[in-house]
């Protein structure tokens, strides 16, 4: 008897050695397929052995590849956060018609206080790692499956908010916003593909649990009820028209800054009643105005909650300028150098290096 449980242990232990193979087993009243990293099953074929093996390789690959999809992302959205740390996102990349520096530098990209790209960083290094530790081990019963599926869900639910906001509220355009929730798809997706077929259709529910709740809850910490009104409801107002005084004498590069703006045919496109602007021609200072190519887009002054057909007042909301219309300004200053766009206040160093391109050109 003892020689036959001896011979019965030593048996098991050589089963065990053998790496890659799986076992089924029953949890909870539901059969499911359960990949180890060591043991197998006795009565398993050998092309059951391989199909197994190659499963496993699949799935590996998936939640690795959602790993360094969500490593990306944590590098974009690092980069926007210490833009917004430095309030420098005024200079930004963009493409043309694009309206990034205002959409990351207005109220809406900032959550709890915090620049939004900092969450949308932490968010992103916490999904790669949980989605590489479930790469590791790939089977069914994992933890780290199911954090990393419940969070890359959430983050699309996010993101999917965000996009609804930004056309649909803020009606702008943003490559940086585009890219970030094309990532967090893209890393739901690869987290989804990475788990067992039949699991995949029960966490269904899950997921557009998960990514409704994360996107309601993230529309109603950004907006909230009073805010939401405040947007949705203009408040009639009527700005006269009064032209900013400029107190500042110019430097003698402000001078010649204003003058090769003026020789290159920029523009910069403003409003009398944005700060930002004024701050700008405060940096040029009040003789190199003189010369400074700038547009007035509300020279008739700045009405608002009026509508566009006159009311009872005789009044009605006031148009932009036809020349701020047909350079399809939305955000204010917008410089127009040679071509390209450059959304928000800029520095002198900024619009040289414009300049230096325009010229570049003209002289090839």
């Amino acid at each position: 008897m003892a020689t036959t449980t001896s011979s019965m242990a030593v048996s098991g232990r050589s089963i065990g050695i053998h790496k890659g193979a799986w076992k089924l087993s029953k949890r909870r009243g539901s059969e499911r397929k359960t990949f180890v990293q060591a043991g197998t099953n006795p009565t398993a074929t050998e092309d059951e052995k391989k199909q197994a093996e190659v499963d496993v390789a699949k799935k590996s690959a998936f939640a690795r590849a959602a790993s360094v999809v969500a490593a990306t992302g944590t590098l974009e959205c690092a980069y926007l956060s210490v833009l917004s740390w430095e309030n420098a996102t005024a200079g930004v990349a963009c493409s043309a018609g694009g309206s990034c520096a205002s959409v990351l530098s207005s109220e809406y990209a900032k959550l709890l206080g915090l620049p939004l790209p900092v969450f949308g960083a932490v968010g992103y290094a916490a999904i790669a790692f949980m989605a590489w530790k479930w790469a590791s081990e790939i089977q069914e019963d994992s933890t780290w499956r199911d954090f990393a599926f419940n969070a890359s869900w959430m983050f699309a639910g996010g993101s999917l908010w965000l996009m609804i906001l930004l056309h649909g509220i803020m009606k702008q355009d943003c490559d940086w916003c585009h890219v970030s929730a094309l990532l967090s798809f893209t890393v739901a997706g690869l987290v989804t593909a990475s788990i067992q077929a039949t699991t995949r259709m029960k966490c269904a529910r899950r997921a557009a649990t998960f990514a409704a709740a994360s996107a309601l809850g993230l529309g109603v910490v950004q907006l909230g009820p009073d805010l939401l009104k405040e947007k949705t409801k203009a408040q009639a107002f009527d700005l006269p028209y009064s032209e900013a005084v400029v107190h500042e004498d110019s430097s003698e590069r402000a001078q010649i800054l204003a003058s090769r703006l003026r020789d290159a045919g920029a523009k910069m496109y403003g409003a009398f009643w944005c700060g930002h602007c004024y701050e700008q021609k405060e940096s040029f200072g009040k003789q190199a105005l003189e010369v400074l190519p700038y547009v007035e887009c509300y020279p008739g002054g700045f009405r608002r909650g009026f509508g566009n057909a006159e009311n009872e007042s005789g009044k009605k909301d006031t148009p932009p300028a036809k020349a701020c219309v047909d350079a399809r300004i939305d955000g204010f200053p917008t410089w127009v150098v040679g071509g390209e766009r450059l959304e928000g206040e800029q520095t002198f160093d900024q619009l040289e290096k414009a300049l230096d391109k325009v010229e570049k050109r003209i002289t090839q």
